[in-house]
């Protein structure tokens, strides 16, 4: 039987409810089927987790909160908290 890989595609997110939802569709609207989805989630608010709820019920998609505290602006903008996101994910 020859069966395709499974391709892991993370989604760090921080604040942007908005654009998960398009990076999430626009992973399911490719034409390699055999995936997952893994949202990591940093926000503070459960916006991007209420937005979600719809598309849990697909159990190629996993949503992870990453609780893990910001220390500055800064550091968000140099990307280290979502290197951390990443990782764990992994």
């Amino acid at each position: 039987m020859n069966q395709q890989p499974l391709v892991s595609v993370i989604i760090p997110t921080y604040n942007r409810a908005e654009y998960v939802k398009k990076a999430i569709e626009g992973v399911l609207n490719q034409t390699y089927k055999n995936i997952e989805i893994i949202v990591v989630d940093g926000s503070l608010d459960n916006e991007t987790e209420k937005m979600l709820q719809p598309y849990l019920i697909d159990s190629r998609i996993k949503y992870i909160r990453h609780k893990e505290r910001h220390n500055s602006i800064e550091e968000d903008r140099r990307g280290g908290n979502i290197a951390k996101a990443r990782n764990k994910v992994i």
